[in-house]
């Protein structure tokens, strides 16, 4: 070889060359070209692959006249682990021929622009041959570089500037192994590259991704501020407008039952009749008086009731039932009710259990209305009341009570809809049965407090079977599991109110130097007798009649700011034989005591302006001389808590109105008789 330094120094500058594009390319991509979109990364990768095999064509006849060693090759080669497309390789290729015509327009130019434009196409033929078999990327490759490599030593043994046998001897081993050895060298050093720049794409994908995620979720978190800044809102218009609602109930309440006191208390005093003055004719109409009142108190309880369960504020109280007690309360309530419609009424519980575990006030509540239901809707036929034990599909025993009756019956479609609040299956005015529609809803509620349903079974023409199925823990005593059933179940329906604000025990109206109030445990509390009687009434058992005079000599102190309610307890009373001292205020109350130390026993108003009842109690509870003296607390208020803030104040006992006058009566002959 006559220029074997230039040969070498052919070499060293093109393998410097295309290191240095590498390396150069590496950067670029690092810091600038993974921002150009992916089609004008293809048109710069082919722009420089054209570039490199310029320049390793300018270093190779720069060094060596004789012998030109170039890598030109080498850019075609590596095209494919860019590239797949034929037409760019084959651009690559044509680019580096033409290349070569700068050089100088004679016979190695022509050979050389032959040879690459070869180049390009083998290669494009191979990337298309080998894409139809899953090859391993090192065979896919090694393969490549072979073919090319072979087809390159062909190409200049027959279109070179040397003859082919002088080529083949003297230049071929020397360059063939080199150009395969750095073909390889390059293609593992750009495969290291292009790991690194799809590493690189997917992370800036994964990235780009993310900041799209990120941004999506940044509006979603803003879309959910919003949102729960409107739900706080309407959460707040909806606490106020349950507020509202509560208050307005328990205010309406208060101003139902004050007249309605009255208008029962008088329309009992004149169907009772006591002067003999009235005729037949004004006696019945005092009696529909009568009643129609107590109908609407019973539509005014139900509105509450339905209240409280909607507000999720209905308490239960778990104890031992008498199943007996049961059946003689609703054969008392209803036996009458069945002689007057002429019908039957069977009332069964061989098969069930003595005691069971419930809360008793609502399940006779349920049974009330459940029965009420059955009369009212039957004509002819009668209505039985059956207690028994039932299996479900778990072999679980429960106690479930049917209320059976021979009437109208319900239509399959409506047999769901009856238990919905004001819902009726005969909606229109000219129905022939009255009613609210509240009766079944406050039921099932009711049922689902207890831990229990209520099921319905009805055909049209035929009657109806209602079931109410209690929890089988109510055989075995689990209050525990009770009381955890019934808190499950006073989950708000169907939204949460804010329970009423009670007054609370105000002390601002003592007078100018007044003690403290007198310690809860300094009280007198209820006798067991009124228990039993407060009891009674929850649970609608009816009072014995009255006779006369049963209070005769009884000197009662009638405290109210409304002159009705003082008439009208007054007339009541005094036909009794009581002697009433009248009184239309607190403080009224309290300058009376001093002035008549005869007086037997205080029917205290609450709800007074200025001075109200539970302070006016406390003033007489700081009276040594007053302390024994039995003052029963009457409040249009009728609500438990109610009850126990008047016990707390000081009251001997509690009624709520309408006042029940038969009631009344006994309960005050109860705390007088011993003084009397």
């Amino acid at each position: 070889m006559n220029d074997f330094t230039g040969y070498f120094l052919s070499f060293f500058a093109n393998i410097s060359t295309i290191l240095a594009f590498t390396y150069i390319a590496s950067l670029a991509y690092k810091f600038i070209l993974y921002k150009l979109p992916v089609i004008w990364m293809r048109r710069l990768y082919i722009a420089l692959s054209i570039a490199a095999g310029w320049l390793s064509m300018m270093y190779g006849t720069q060094y060596s006249q004789s012998v030109i060693f170039d890598l030109r090759f080498v850019p075609i080669i590596v095209a494919p682990l860019f590239l797949t497309r034929a037409s760019h390789i084959i651009t690559i290729g044509a680019g580096i021929g033409i290349a070569r015509l700068t050089f100088g327009l004679n016979h190695a130019a022509w050979a050389g622009f032959a040879n690459a434009l070869i180049l390009g196409f083998v290669t494009a033929l191979c990337v298309r041959v080998l894409a139809r078999y899953k090859l391993h990327p090192l065979i896919y490759f090694g393969i490549i570089i072979l073919i090319v490599n072979i087809v390159n030593v062909v190409d200049i043994a027959f279109l070179g500037v040397y003859p082919a046998i002088k080529y083949l001897v003297e230049m071929a081993p020397f360059s063939a192994p080199a150009s395969l050895l750095f073909s390889f060298f390059f293609a593992f050093i750009l495969h290291d590259f292009k790991t690194d720049f799809q590493r690189r794409q997917e992370l800036n994908s994964t990235n780009q991704k993310l900041a799209e995620q990120f941004r999506l979720s940044q509006e979603k978190a803003e879309e959910l501020q919003r949102i729960r800044f409107q739900l706080e809102e309407k959460n707040h218009e909806l606490i106020l407008a349950s507020r509202y609602k509560s208050e307005f109930l328990a205010n309406m309440s208060h101003e139902l039952r004050t007249p309605l006191n009255s208008m029962l208390i008088l329309s009992q005093f004149l169907a009772e009749n006591p002067n003999d003055t009235l005729s037949e004719e004004e006696i019945e109409f005092a009696e529909i008086i009568h009643t129609s009142g107590q109908d609407l108190l019973n539509l005014i309880n139900d509105i509450l009731d339905l209240s409280k369960i909607e507000a999720g504020r209905m308490s239960i109280s778990l104890g031992e039932v008498s199943v007996l007690e049961v059946r003689e309360s609703m054969n008392r309530m209803f036996e009458h009710v069945a002689v007057q419609k002429n019908l039957t009424f069977t009332i069964n519980s061989s098969s069930f259990p003595d005691i069971i575990h419930t809360d008793e006030q609502r399940l006779q509540q349920i049974l009330k209305n459940l029965l009420s239901n059955a009369f009212k809707f039957t004509v002819r036929g009668g209505v039985t009341l059956e207690f028994l034990v039932e299996t479900d599909e778990y072999g679980q025993r429960h106690p479930a009570v049917h209320v059976r009756d021979t009437g109208i019956g319900i239509r399959p479609d409506k047999l769901e809809q009856i238990f919905e609040a004001f819902y009726q299956a005969d909606g229109t005015t000219s129905r022939k049965f009255g009613g609210t529609g509240l009766g079944l809803s406050i039921s099932r509620e009711f049922a689902i407090l207890l831990g229990g349903d209520i099921r319905l079974a009805s055909q049209e023409g035929t009657g109806s079977t209602f079931t109410l199925l209690l929890p089988s823990s109510s055989l075995s005593g689990g209050d525990q599991e009770l009381r955890l059933l019934a808190e499950e179940a006073k989950v708000p329906r169907p939204m949460t109110f804010t329970p009423v604000q009670h007054e609370e025990l105000d002390t601002s109206a003592n007078p100018a130097g007044a003690g403290p109030g007198v310690a809860e445990a300094d009280l007198p509390l209820p006798s067991p007798d009124t228990a039993a009687r407060t009891a009674a009434e929850e649970t609608d058992a009816a009072p014995q009649p009255v006779t006369r005079d049963l209070l005769q000599g009884v000197t009662v102190l009638v405290v109210d700011d409304d002159p009705n309610n003082v008439r009208s307890l007054s007339a009541v009373l005094e036909s009794r034989g009581a002697i009433i001292i009248k009184a239309y205020s607190g403080q009224e109350c309290l300058n009376l005591l001093g002035q008549r130390p005869d007086i037997d026993i205080i029917l205290m108003d609450i709800m007074m302006p200025e001075m109200n009842g539970k302070s006016a109690i406390r003033q007489i509870r700081r009276m040594e001389e007053f302390k024994s003296l039995p003052i029963i607390a009457l409040t249009a208020k009728a609500q438990a808590i109610e009850r126990q803030e008047c016990l707390r104040a000081g009251a001997s006992d509690y009624m709520s109105k309408p006042i029940d006058s038969d009631a009344l009566i006994h309960m005050l002959r109860d705390w007088t008789h011993e003084r009397t």
